[in-house]
């Protein structure tokens, strides 16, 4: 006689009641102009994994769920990412979550267009299509990895095209690496856009960072869909994230995001990390229906 899973089985009662309660979002005509919030921006790393080698499988699926649903004319926002990870990465978890609409990789370096053909589905931010702005952070990144990478203090996370983002080598701490790099880079008269995030300090040109690449996204979407930054709800847990966390219309923020950020956003979930996310985007549909 097969014994019956009851843990399978009221998971599976409980994934059914949340789609249930999409689709009865769905259906619930809400005026275009009117929709507070129609466009959800998420970072990644702290918000949609439960640690830094498991993404939370649960809360993706209702992400995914929520994103196929989402219409102009309905309470449910569009989803999309804005990370500092590679855009291999970013390509990844947008298809999860049945992304349609473009996701900005390597904190506002580029963005990925999922509805696009083969090879035409990346673009690098418009800055960098000037020489000065390239050869510039050239000597940048050769700097930091004289000085910072070559002495064993970070080690270079691989795979990124344009962004430099640097691990500490224990027992360097990541506030320690964001002081060598700007010390770095001041007595070298360079300039560059610092941050950090729970784990790296993340290096850019010059006028790019996470608010410049969501100021870039609305811009493309422009004659797709009619969004303006007061119309967007932003999410991230970390100091990297503060830039578009201010710009935006709604900001947020899981539970097991930084004190300094969960200071500054509009709400912050009881929840943590990919339920803490899928918690803000049903906030989001709340308001959305009283709007």
């Amino acid at each position: 006689m097969a014994i019956q899973d009851n843990s399978r089985t009221r998971k599976d009662q409980m994934d059914t009641l949340r789609t249930a309660e999409l689709a009865e979002w769905a259906s619930l005509p809400v005026e275009r102009e009117s929709k507070k919030i129609k466009l959800f921006v998420s970072d990644i790393e702290g918000c949609l994994n439960l640690n830094e080698h498991t993404y939370d499988l649960e809360a993706l699926s209702w992400i995914k769920a929520a994103n196929q649903l989402a219409r102009e004319d309905n309470p449910i926002p569009f989803i999309t990412v804005c990370s500092g990870r590679q855009h291999a990465f970013v390509e990844a978890i947008t298809q999860i979550i049945s992304g349609t609409l473009p996701a900005v990789f390597e904190n506002g370096c580029g963005l990925y267009f999922p509805t696009r053909s083969l090879y035409e589905e990346y673009a690098w931010h418009p800055l960098l299509s000037q020489p000065e702005v390239l050869s510039q952070f050239m000597k940048v990144r050769q700097k930091i990895t004289e000085e910072v990478i070559a002495s064993n203090q970070a080690r270079r996370v691989p795979g990124k095209e344009i962004m430099l983002s640097l691990h500490p080598v224990p027992p360097v701490e990541v506030k320690e690496v964001y002081s060598i790099v700007t010390e770095t880079l001041v007595k070298s008269q360079l300039v560059a856009s610092i941050t950090t995030s729970a784990s790296a300090v993340d290096v850019t040109p010059t006028g790019i960072d996470k608010a410049a690449g969501v100021r870039w996204l609305l811009d493309t979407l422009e004659g797709v869909l009619s969004v303006k930054l007061a119309n967007v709800a932003g999410v991230g847990d970390s100091v990297g994230d503060v830039a578009f966390l201010r710009i935006v219309g709604f900001s947020a923020a899981p539970a097991n995001a930084s004190e300094h950020v969960k200071s500054l956003v509009d709400y912050c979930s009881s929840w943590a990390d990919g339920q803490g996310v899928a918690d803000i985007i049903r906030h989001c549909i709340t308001v959305n229906m009283q709007s």
